[in-house]
């Protein structure tokens, strides 16, 4: 027999969800479909060093240009990244690569909505990701 369970009840759900999954909220409200996800790190210092090789820049700049971007306020964009973490402000969009997030595609969702931090996925079983609703949604 084994004595570690299949799946670590601590472990991260974000660890289980995949693209094309359902997402629903904690209401059972469909919310649309994974279309995207980026699994955090929240042991790291900062999120520098886990961005994408150069090969995936837009448009390919010498790294110093990369630093001086930084600097100002403007990280470099990434072809991997869904086009609403490129318009939000430095701070949110560090937070959401630091812990992960699940990009979702549904009726309604529009540019950072589509974005759901992984805090705030409650179960994820099957086929589907049960997230809580957000504190701007329900008010």
């Amino acid at each position: 027999m084994h004595d570690k369970p299949i799946f670590d009840a601590d472990a991260d759900p974000l660890d289980r969800v995949r693209e094309g999954m359902t997402v629903v909220d904690d209401g059972g409200r469909d919310l649309g479909k994974v279309v995207h996800l980026r699994l955090g790190d929240p042991e790291a210092a900062s999120t520098a060093g886990n961005e994408p090789r150069d090969s995936n820049l837009v448009a390919a700049d010498p790294p110093f240009l990369d630093d001086q971007a930084f600097m100002m306020g403007t990280p470099p964009v990434y072809a991997d990244e869904p086009d609403a973490l490129r318009d939000l402000p430095i701070s949110v969009r560090e937070n959401l690569l630091h812990g992960g997030f699940i990009e979702v595609d549904g009726h309604g969702l529009e540019g950072a909505e589509r974005l759901i931090p992984s805090e705030r996925i409650r179960d994820v079983s099957d086929d589907i990701v049960t997230v809580r609703r957000s504190a701007a949604r329900e008010a």
